[in-house]
């Protein structure tokens, strides 16, 4: 049986080690595999990948590739102003609020159906970080 494989394509490397920590406790069974460049991504097979999760600006600069893997494809933005280009993409605040979360839960839901468990936990997980930070913690493990 082939294992799932996710990328994450972000320059910023604490980034990409907190989603991959993130993404192994919810998909436990997905190999979840870093690249900083997209470069690297192309060099390695890229249509192998279940889900692409990347840096606003990678969709900037590679539009068409990731244009035509849409649907497998999270956009990471932090703060709330979005890209234009994104609205054809799932996106992902990673600096976003209760509220933001709910919107976003929401409209994932409205567009296509019921969210899995694996994506409960992940909303679940950053609601914990939320509080964990609010209470003063700098480290959490799960």
């Amino acid at each position: 049986m082939n294992v799932p494989e996710i990328a994450i394509l972000d320059s910023n490397v604490l980034t990409q080690l907190g989603l991959k920590a993130l993404l192994n406790r919810i998909v436990p069974q997905a190999e979840v595999r870093t690249f900083q460049t997209f470069r690297q991504l192309v060099c390695d097979c890229p249509d192998a990948f279940v889900h692409y999760f990347i840096e606003a600006q990678m969709l900037v600069e590679h539009n068409a590739f990731f244009m035509e893997r849409r649907a497998r494809t999270v956009v990471l933005v932090r703060g709330l102003g979005t890209l234009p280009q994104t609205s054809d993409f799932h996106v992902l605040d990673v600096t976003q609020n209760e509220e933001g979360l709910v919107r976003f839960t929401n409209n994932i839901t409205d567009r296509f159906g019921q969210i899995p468990p694996q994506t409960e936990d992940l909303l679940n997980t950053m609601r914990l970080r939320w509080l964990a930070r609010d209470l003063g913690f700098e480290k959490i493990t799960l």
